[in-house]
């Protein structure tokens, strides 16, 4: 599996023989395979260094699949056991995915920015410029939702409660009860 991955291939590990393989995402083909056994496990051992380097391009917008089909990073697979073993590494890429909010809240700026310069007669054009920007600011709210989102949450505490006050106007509200006027007397053929 050493060598170079090219960005239309990625590398999967085959579910019954455990195998990693490298396909072909255009075709589906298998390009090549290697068992687990024969393959140089030093080169995936955890390093922090490392590690600190794939959650530097979390945070800088890369996504994991991106990171792991550079032949610099170890594959995706490697990097989602190193979150799943060690807890440091996990809480940094926590960390770095809350950081790659501030990524996507620029990729709106930066759309914001660009819209001046859109031909307005092209309406593809802001259609598109306004779903790209929808889908970053939903990217930073989902990434870093104290931030970001939209959403108004209220929130007390011990020092601060919240203080809800009823203040009554005196406007009754509810449906007032049927009256029945009994002084009027009704004869046959009246109603």
């Amino acid at each position: 599996m050493t060598g170079s991955r090219n960005k239309n291939e990625i590398v999967v590990r085959d579910k019954v023989s455990g195998d990693l393989q490298i396909i072909d995402m255009a075709t589906g083909e298998v390009i090549q395979s290697e068992s687990k056994l024969d393959l140089d496990q030093s080169q995936y051992v955890f390093s922090y260094e490392k590690a600190l380097l794939v959650c530097q391009e979390v945070a800088a917008g890369r996504t994991l699949l991106d990171i792991g089909n550079d032949t610099s990073f170890p594959p995706l697979h490697v990097i989602n056991h190193w979150q799943r073993t060690d807890r440091m590494f996990a809480e940094e890429m926590k960390l770095a995915r809350k950081m790659r909010a501030d990524h996507y809240h620029d990729r709106v700026a930066e759309i914001a920015q660009n819209a001046v310069n859109l031909n307005y007669r092209e309406k593809e054009d802001i259609a598109n410029a306004k779903l790209a920007a929808d889908q970053y600011k939903w990217l930073a709210d989902k990434g870093n939702p104290e931030k970001y989102s939209s959403k108004v949450v209220h929130e007390g505490s011990a020092d601060k409660p919240i203080v809800m006050r009823v203040i009554n106007t005196g406007i009754d509200r509810s449906k007032p009860d049927i009256i029945v006027d009994s002084t009027k007397e009704v004869t046959d053929g009246e109603e």
